[in-house]
């Protein structure tokens, strides 16, 4: 009996140091993520220090991280890979990337929220989907003319971001790359961007912008929700996508848009002060349902050749709407009174010249 007690007891001492030492050469997650260095791609390494600088160095792209933790997860997760081991760690105040980084990885600094610096070096060429996400405190971010891509919400919900540039060869603004970032009051647009995707700037503190002649599309609610002020469409948009300048209270006039084919539904819909919309377009072909829904200051609309417009279209688009005039240059529109005819709560629409 002694010696098989004594065997059980042998057996477990080598069990308990063999589960030490296995924990101790692979480390899980929660102790990773309690250390203060590790490796964050092939190549890279990351340390933090006590004062919350936290460097990445060394050469090559960063690791792609997730957004949600694993113990968070449902099924439309699985899969994801585990968030970054500084993922929401508000001690880290300020990035410094030492060595030749090339890329920001996905999710990499989301919810760090007591960062308020970083520099992003001339070595990086793509900042990935939700790099800086939910980074509360961060003020303001150089972005090098190196950097030629920018993911998905890239800067989404950065509440304090109130300086960034655009590179110059970035093509495309991508889905809601700078969503509510509230004291964003203006950025410029380089010329070479094509698309504004949905919801890039929505809900975002801008006052005013500039949009690049070479632009083409303005995407479903690209600037939904913005304190934009004003807004010039230039001669290359064809397409003005459902939303894209809703709820935009203080807007007050919408102009240019000499190629515009289309323009989605509710694209202006409860703007309370704009009062002059005024679209050259001689290539016009949809105006969505609601496009003007709960304007209450427009009662005038100008348009320049509407003849492609259809009967649904033309009558639908009004609905909502306090717009009792039509102002049409160069245009058969007369026989299109009857469409107009009762589109807003009854209310005859005039078509003047």
């Amino acid at each position: 009996m002694v010696t098989i007690m004594r065997n059980i007891a042998t057996k477990l001492v080598v069990l308990f140091l063999s589960t030490i030492l296995f924990f101790t050469m692979f480390p899980t997650n929660t102790v990773l993520a309690d250390s203060n260095s590790g490796k964050c791609g092939d190549d890279l390494t990351w340390t933090l220090d006590g004062d919350g600088t936290l460097t990445i160095k060394g050469s090559g792209d960063m690791y792609c991280y997730g957004s949600t933790p694993a113990d968070e997860r449902d099924e439309e997760d699985e899969g994801e890979p585990d968030p970054s081991p500084w993922n929401s760690n508000a001690k880290v105040k300020k990035v410094v990337f030492e060595g030749k980084v090339t890329s920001i990885g996905n999710y990499a600094f989301a919810y760090c929220t007591g960062l308020t610096s970083v520099t992003i070096p001339e070595t990086v060429t793509s900042i990935k989907r939700g790099a800086f996400y939910f980074c509360e405190r961060l003020t303001s971010v150089k972005i090098p003319d190196s950097v030629t891509t920018i993911g998905k919400e890239a800067f989404s919900f950065c509440d304090r971001l109130s300086v960034v540039n655009i590179p110059k060869d970035i093509k495309k603004i991508d889905e809601w790359t700078f969503e509510s970032c509230i004291r964003l009051k203006n950025i410029q647009i380089p010329e070479g961007v094509t698309v504004i995707s949905s919801a890039a700037f929505a809900d975002s503190g801008l006052t005013s912008v500039k949009l690049p002649e070479s632009l083409n599309t303005i995407g479903w609610g690209a600037f939904s929700g913005s304190k934009i002020k004003s807004v010039v469409i230039p001669a290359n948009v064809t397409k003005i996508d459902c939303y894209a300048f809703s709820e935009c209270k203080n807007l007050k006039s919408v102009s240019g848009g000499a190629g515009v084919k289309t323009i989605g539904k509710k694209a202006f819909s409860e703007c309370k002060i704009l009062k002059s919309f005024s679209i050259s377009s001689p290539v016009l072909k949809k105006i969505g349902s609601y496009a003007f829904y709960k304007d209450s200051k427009l009662k005038t609309i100008k348009i320049r050749k509407t003849t492609k417009l259809t009967k649904k279209g033309v009558r639908n688009s009004l609905k909502g709407s306090a717009v009792w005039r039509i102002k049409a240059k160069k245009s058969k529109l007369r026989k299109y009174r009857v469409y107009f005819r009762k589109a807003n709560s009854g209310r005859y629409v005039k078509i003047i010249k």
